[in-house]
């Protein structure tokens, strides 16, 4: 054998994995140890082979070297637990990518930190990062399509197909080719474990969304870390124009879900999302659903965040001010008292609002701030003169210890309102 920087290797069958790995790799070299019998599989410390490293060096001379004398392109290894091609896919090397599928590499073989195939990593690369363009990411997904790659498969980390990478990030070429080949919109995945309409929905793509519906997307179904629909992450992050697209092809307002378990009214009136709140009644949104956990309507949040114009378009949508809720039977009258604000008791009462329990409705208006205890007076005017029409009731009234000093410790006067006649 001629002396070569490897004669002295104590061990040939380390040789190929040397040369490899030397910066001006001879091709020559390489091809007498495959001739030799070296076995082109073996593995160094890294767990990686030559084509591997072929690979990483964007040899496609020595790729192919290697392939013709037996190299696995299925192979695993590196610290990322990787394939070849899984490698190539992510550096946006198509040549390489074009040759490992010709040579028998898998598509669909998983691996990576997030045990993902690599059209996963390449739809993602292509998505993620505006430069993934220069790396030929739309056109690695067209060629792992067209071997066989299926774009229905699961990432083991987080449950993601390439179709939620592609839909979250916006790029809409890339989710038309999935879609063409087979992919299903309504498969829930991800971290939020919910359908790519809700990853779009969530990051306000209309086009993704509007894509995706066209293709057979389910506006309906449930997901996400809060168990909701694409209408309630799009009311609760006050995308409008998402929600009257949703609405449009078939999304159920009425649905309950996320942590209130309620509908998209509720989180859009907690949110203060007048414009959604409006689009929600206009599309038969039920003002008096009460949500799963606390049992609140709409109009209770308005009343508790004291948006008087939500309240407002709430009970003019025939929201009722009496629906009781709680241990305690509140009311939004209730809650409007707790939070001082004089406009929404008074709204609340001329629609209909029933000022029982007088003397606690006072006491919250009363139990606020010091810098809004002024705000109360006038609320408990509005109990009192409820009162009167009622034929009187015991009022408890809220005075202050010292005359001038509103801030003070208050105490209870109790008194008796005169009949009514």
């Amino acid at each position: 054998m001629p002396v070569t920087r490897f004669s002295k290797a104590s061990n040939l069958k380390n040789a190929l994995l040397k040369e490899i790995k030397e910066e001006d790799t001879k091709l020559d070299i390489l091809q007498m140890l495959l001739h030799s019998g070296v076995d082109p599989n073996l593995k160094d410390n890294e767990e990686k082979t030559a084509l591997y490293y072929a690979v990483e060096k964007g040899k496609m001379d020595i790729c192919q070297l290697l392939l013709s004398n037996g190299a696995d392109p299925n192979i695993k290894g590196g610290w990322l637990n990787e394939t070849a091609l899984y490698y190539a896919a992510k550096k946006g090397k198509l040549d390489i990518c074009q040759l490992l599928l010709s040579n028998g590499a898998d598509p669909n073989i998983k691996g990576g930190s997030l045990k993902e195939t690599a059209l996963h990593y390449a739809a993602e690369q292509g998505t993620a990062l505006h430069y993934a363009a220069e790396q030929g990411a739309l056109n690695i997904c067209q060629l792992l399509l067209s071997n066989g790659a299926d774009p229905n498969i699961k990432s083991v980390f987080d449950g993601k197909t390439a179709l939620h990478y592609a839909a979250e990030q916006g790029v809409l070429n890339i989710c038309k080719l999935l879609l063409s080949k087979g992919a299903d919109p309504n498969i829930n995945g991800g971290s939020l474990n919910g359908t790519a309409l809700l990853y779009a929905a969530l990051k306000g793509k209309v086009d993704i969304c509007q894509l995706l519906l066209s293709k057979g997307a389910n506006p309906n179904i449930k997901g996400g870390f809060l168990n909701g629909t694409a209408l309630h992450y799009a009311a609760l992050k006050g995308k409008v124009d998402i929600c009257q697209l949703l609405l449009s092809k078939g999304a159920d307002p009425n649905i309950k879900g996320g942590s209130l378990n309620g509908t998209a009214l509720h989180y859009a009136a907690m949110k203060d999302k007048l414009d959604i709140c409006q689009l929600l009644l206009s599309n038969g949104a039920d003002p008096n659903i009460k949500s799963g956990i606390h049992g609140k309507t709409a109009l209770h949040y308005a009343a508790e965040k004291g948006t008087l114009d939500i309240c407002l378009v709430l009970l003019i949508n025939r929201a009722d001010p009496n629906i009781e809720v709680d241990w305690y039977k509140k009311t939004a009258l209730h809650y409007a008292a707790g939070k001082s604000t004089p406009d929404i008791c008074h709204l609340l009462l001329s629609n209909g609002a029933n000022p029982k329990d007088k003397e606690y409705l006072c006491i919250l208006a009363a139990d606020t701030p010091s810098q809004n205890q002024l705000k109360y007076l006038p609320i408990c005017n509005d109990f009192i003169h409820e009162a009167r029409l009622q034929n009187g009731q015991v009022l408890v009234h809220w005075v202050t210890s010292s005359a001038g000093d509103l801030s003070s410790e208050p105490y209870l006067l109790y008194t008796s309102l005169e009949m009514a006649l």
